[in-house]
C-alpha cells in the first residue's frame, strides 16, 4: 500500500512552493525564421488618364525593394485600355494579377478583400501604389515579424505612420536613378519632416497611421475582411481597424470612438489631446511599428480627376457611423459581420452572447458564421427552415444538453439526421481550455480509448507536454478561482507531517452537472456515491479522507468524522493533489490533474481520461477505497501521463482566455466567461496558434505608450476609479448614455466600489436602450449585495417594467459631476 507519493511535497524543487511559474510555448522569445518569402503585398488600383503616375509606380515596385516579396495586383474595373497597361506590367514583374468587372464608384475594400484571395503566404502587407518605404523594408518587416513572434501572435498589426511628401521632395526621389540613393534620401526625409511644418496646401505632413499595414492572414480571416457598403474616398481603414481592435480587445477604446477628432491636418493635433475619436486609438496603435523604425512615404501626385471618387466620400463619417454602429457597442454582433468568401455556412446556436468568442475561429474553417442569439418560436423555426433548405450546411453549439439550450435540441438532432457537421463546443477538464468535437467528450469516440491508442507523438511534442505538465503542477492554473499553493500547502502543513496514515482526497461534483447527471455507465450514480461517503470514512478509519465541496457549491451536505478533513473551496487543489496518496472522484476534471500529478487515482462514472488502465475504474466508492488499500491502484508511469498530456493539450483541446462572469444562485454559482478569445483553434484536420497580445504585451496606463497618448487633464483619459466615475457621469446628465454606460464599466473594472459602479453601468445601459447588458449588470450587483431590497426592485423593474407603477421605479441616483 506505499506508494511513495508523499515525496512529492517534501522535495519542494518539484513543487509549487517558493516556484516562480513558467512561460512557455507561444510565449518565450520567438527565433522563427519569417523571410519575405513569407510575405505578399497587395496593390488596388484602378488606371484611367487622370492617374497615368499609378502605371510607373506600381512597375518600379520590383525593382525597387530588394528582397521584394510577392506582389499581388487587383486591377478593379479599369477601361480596356488601362487594363491592359496594368496586366503586361504585371506579366513582365511576375506580379499576380486579377481583374474584376466592377465599373462603378471604385471600392478599394471590395478590392483590398479580393487581393486577400491571391495571398499565399502567411502574411498580407495591405499597400496602396502612391506609398512606398525604404529598400530594405521588407526585411526588417519579416526580421521584427520573427522576433515578435507574429506567426503565433496572431493579433500584431505592424501599421507604420505615413510621411506624406510634398511635390518637390516627390520629385527629388523619383529623380534618383539607384535605389540605394533613393532609400538613403527618404531616410533622410524622416528625419526632416519630424520638424518641417506641416501644409495642407502643399500635401507636406505626417499622420501617426496609415492603411499600409502587415497582418497575419489568419487575423484578418477572423475578423472577416474590410466592409464593401464603402465605395469612393471613404471611411474603410478606420472600420476596418475599429473592428480589428475590438476583435483583440488589447487596447481601450477611446471616449467616442465614432468621432473623427484630432486628425493630422486639424490645429487641434498639435495641441494636447484627449483619449476621444478613433484617431488616437490608431496612434497607440502604430506607436510600436515607429518604434521600430517602420515608416512609409506617400509619394505626392496630382488629384485625381474623377468626379466620382471624391464625390462619393464619407468625410462626414455618416457611413461610418452607421457601419460601425452595428457592433462598436454590442460586440457579439461582430460574430455576424463577415465580408469574405466562404465555401459554407455554419448556423451558431448562440443563446449567451457572451460566447460569441468561441465560434469566431470557425472561419478559419471556411464558415461564414450565422449567429443565432435567441430562442424564440419563429426564430427557431427559421433556423430549422434553413437547415433543410440547405441555406445553412451545419451547425455549432455551445453544450447543447445545458437546460437553457433545450430549445436548440431539436435542430441538432435534425442536422444529425440530416448528416450535417454539428460542431459542439464545450470547456475542457484542463484550465483555459475548451474542446471542438461531434459531442460532448463523454460520448464521442474521438475521446475514446481507441482513438488515444491510435495517436502518435514526436519527440518534440512529448518534450511540449512534459513541460506543460512542469508548469500545470506549481499551482498557478486552476479551473476555478483558489488560494496559491504555498498558502494552502501553510495551512495542511500538519498533515503534510503525518507518516503513519495515508490521504485519501475526494474532490467533490455539482449535483446538476452534466458531468454526474448523464452518459453514466452502470456504477454507482453520483447521489448514490455521496450517500456512501459517510459509511466508507467509517469503514476506513486509517485513511485520512480529504473532502473538497466544488468550488461553485454553496451546498455542505457531508458530516465530519475523525478521520475526515473538510477543504476549504478555495483550497488549491494542485497541493491537495500532491498531498494525496490517492485521489476518488466522480467524473471530476481533477481526474485528470490528478494523473499528471502522479497520484494514484479512482475514478467513477464516465472518467473519459481514465484510459489504458493509467487509473482505476471503481464500481462503487467502498470499491475503490479497497482496491487501493489491496495495491491495485497504481501510480500513473511517467510515460503514460506524458502522452495523456500530449493528447490532451496538442490533439483534444483549444485553449483561450477571458473574463470571470460569477452568478449567484441559491444552491450554487455558475461560472460563465465573457471577452472570450480562442488562443488555439483545433478541430479535425484545422489547428492554428491564436495567441494574442493581451497576453504576450498587456497594454497599462501607467506605460511609455500610455504617457505619449494621453497627455491631457481629462479626466476620462486616466485609469482611476474617481476620474473615469466623474467622466461617465458627466457622460450621463449629457444624455450620452452608450458612453456613460462603458465609462462606468472601466471604473467598475478598477474601482473598490464594485456594486454600485454596476448599478450606475445598469442605469446607463438601460437608458441607452440595451436592456439585456443592463439587467445583467444589475444581477451582478446584488449577487454583491443580497440585502439591498431597492437594488433587487430595481431589477424586477428591469424585467418588467409595468410594477414600476406597483413598487416603483427604484432608480440609483447617479451624482452629478
Amino acid at each position: 500500500m506505499d506508494t511513495g507519493n508523499r515525496d512529492k511535497i517534501i522535495d519542494k524543487t518539484d513543487s509549487a512552493i517558493g516556484a516562480v511559474s513558467i512561460k512557455a510555448g507561444v510565449f518565450a522569445p520567438s527565433f522563427d525564421n519569417i523571410t519575405a518569402a513569407d510575405i505578399t503585398m497587395t496593390f488596388c488600383v484602378r488606371l484611367h488618364k487622370g492617374n497615368p503616375w499609378l502605371a510607373d509606380r506600381l512597375d518600379m515596385m520590383a525593382s525597387y525593394y530588394a528582397p521584394c516579396p510577392s506582389i499581388a495586383v487587383i486591377d478593379f474595373g479599369s477601361a480596356p485600355e488601362y487594363a491592359l497597361i496594368i496586366k503586361q506590367i504585371c506579366q513582365n514583374r511576375g506580379y499576380k494579377y486579377l481583374f474584376i468587372e466592377d465599373f462603378h464608384v471604385f471600392s478599394l475594400a471590395k478590392a483590398r478583400n479580393a487581393s486577400f484571395g491571391l495571398v499565399e503566404t502567411d502574411f498580407a502587407f495591405f499597400c496602396d501604389p502612391d506609398f512606398v518605404g525604404e529598400r530594405d523594408l521588407f526585411v526588417r518587416l519579416a526580421q521584427n515579424a520573427s522576433a515578435l513572434n507574429m506567426r503565433n501572435v496572431v493579433d500584431i498589426v505592424l501599421n507604420p505612420p505615413a510621411f506624406h511628401l510634398d511635390e518637390e521632395d516627390t520629385l527629388i526621389f523619383e529623380g534618383l536613378a539607384d535605389g540605394e540613393q533613393r532609400s538613403s534620401f527618404l531616410r533622410y526625409l524622416s528625419f526632416k519632416l519630424n520638424y518641417a511644418e506641416f501644409s495642407a496646401a502643399d500635401g507636406r505632413f505626417v499622420a501617426p497611421y496609415s492603411n499600409v499595414f502587415l497582418i497575419n492572414r489568419n487575423m484578418f480571416n477572423m475578423v472577416g475582411g474590410y466592409d464593401e457598403s464603402f465605395r469612393g474616398h471613404g471611411s474603410e481603414d478606420f472600420e476596418f481597424l475599429l473592428r480589428l481592435a475590438i476583435h483583440t480587445g488589447h487596447l481601450p477604446l477611446p471616449n467616442e470612438p465614432q468621432k473623427d477628432l484630432h486628425g493630422p491636418l486639424k490645429d487641434a493635433f498639435f495641441r494636447a489631446r484627449s483619449y476621444s475619436g478613433f484617431r488616437r486609438m490608431f496612434e497607440l496603435m502604430s506607436q510600436p511599428a515607429e518604434g521600430l523604425g517602420l515608416k512609409v512615404f506617400h509619394l505626392h501626385h496630382p488629384r485625381g480627376t474623377d468626379p466620382t471618387w471624391y464625390g462619393n466620400n464619407d468625410w462626414r463619417r455618416d457611413r461610418f457611423s452607421a457601419a460601425t454602429g452595428r457592433f462598436l457597442f454590442n460586440h457579439h454582433r461582430l460574430l455576424e459581420i463577415d465580408h469574405l468568401p466562404r465555401s459554407k455556412k455554419i448556423a451558431c446556436l448562440c443563446k449567451n452572447s457572451d460566447t460569441w468568442g468561441y465560434f469566431i475561429p470557425l472561419r478559419l474553417a471556411g464558415y461564414e458564421t450565422i449567429p443565432v442569439f435567441d430562442d424564440r418560436p419563429a426564430t427557431v423555426e427559421a433556423t430549422t427552415q434553413a437547415l433543410v433548405n440547405g441555406e445553412i450546411d451545419d451547425i455549432a453549439i455551445f453544450n447543447p444538453y445545458m437546460k437553457s439550450h433545450s430549445s436548440f435540441r431539436g435542430i441538432v438532432m435534425l442536422a444529425r439526421e440530416l448528416n450535417r457537421n454539428v460542431i459542439v463546443i464545450e470547456r475542457g477538464a484542463l484550465p483555459s481550455t475548451i474542446y471542438y468535437d461531434d459531442d460532448v467528450c463523454y460520448n464521442s469516440e474521438r475521446f475514446s480509448p481507441d482513438a488515444f491508442g491510435a495517436s502518435t507523438f514526436t519527440e518534440a511534442e512529448l518534450a511540449e507536454a512534459r513541460d506543460y505538465v512542469r508548469d500545470l503542477r506549481l499551482g498557478f492554473k486552476t479551473l476555478e478561482a483558489m488560494d496559491s499553493y504555498a498558502t494552502t500547502a501553510a495551512k495542511h502543513s500538519a498533515l503534510s507531517a503525518i507518516t503513519g496514515r495515508k490521504i485519501c482526497f475526494v474532490p467533490l461534483q455539482l449535483e446538476d452537472d452534466m458531468a454526474v447527471t448523464m452518459f453514466i455507465k452502470g456504477e454507482q450514480r453520483y447521489p448514490e456515491f455521496v450517500a456512501s461517503l459517510p459509511s466508507v470514512i467509517d469503514q476506513n478509519r486509517d485513511i485520512i479522507f480529504v473532502v473538497k465541496p466544488h468550488p461553485l457549491s454553496k451546498r455542505d451536505n457531508l458530516r465530519s468524522a475523525d478521520n475526515v478533513i473538510i477543504a476549504e473551496r478555495t483550497d488549491n487543489v494542485h497541493f491537495l493533489l500532491d498531498l494525496a496518496d490517492m485521489t476518488l472522484c466522480y467524473n471530476s476534471g481533477v481526474g485528470l490533474l490528478s494523473i499528471l500529478h502522479e497520484t494514484p487515482t479512482v475514478t467513477l462514472g464516465n472518467a473519459f481520461y481514465n484510459i489504458e488502465g493509467i487509473g482505476y475504474r471503481a464500481s462503487s466508492a467502498a470499491e475503490g477505497v479497497e482496491a487501493f488499500k489491496d495495491g491495485k491502484v497504481p501510480k500513473p508511469s511517467e510515460q503514460m501521463r506524458t502522452r495523456l498530456a500530449a493528447w490532451f493539450t496538442q490533439r483534444k483541446y483549444s485553449e483561450f482566455i477571458a473574463t470571470d462572469a460569477i452568478r449567484e444562485f441559491e444552491t450554487r454559482r455558475s461560472h460563465g466567461y465573457k471577452d472570450i478569445t480562442v488562443t488555439k483553434f483545433r478541430w479535425r484536420e484545422h489547428s492554428y496558434n491564436l495567441a494574442r497580445l493581451k497576453q504576450t504585451a498587456p497594454f497599462s496606463w501607467k506605460s511609455y505608450a500610455a504617457s505619449r497618448i494621453a497627455p491631457s487633464s481629462n479626466p476620462a483619459d486616466w485609469n482611476d476609479e474617481k476620474s473615469l466615475k466623474q467622466a461617465a457621469s458627466k457622460a450621463f446628465h449629457s444624455k450620452r448614455y452608450e458612453d456613460a454606460a462603458r465609462l462606468f464599466g472601466e471604473a467598475h473594472k478598477v474601482g473598490k466600489d464594485k456594486a454600485k459602479l454596476l448599478r450606475f453601468a445598469a442605469e446607463a445601459n438601460y437608458r441607452a436602450g440595451d436592456k439585456k447588458t443592463a439587467i445583467a449588470q444589475q444581477e451582478e450587483a446584488c449577487s454583491i449585495i443580497p440585502k439591498n431590497k431597492r437594488a433587487k426592485r430595481r431589477l424586477m423593474v428591469m424585467r418588467t417594467p409595468k410594477l414600476r407603477y406597483v413598487i416603483g421605479a427604484n432608480i440609483i441616483e447617479i451624482p452629478k459631476p
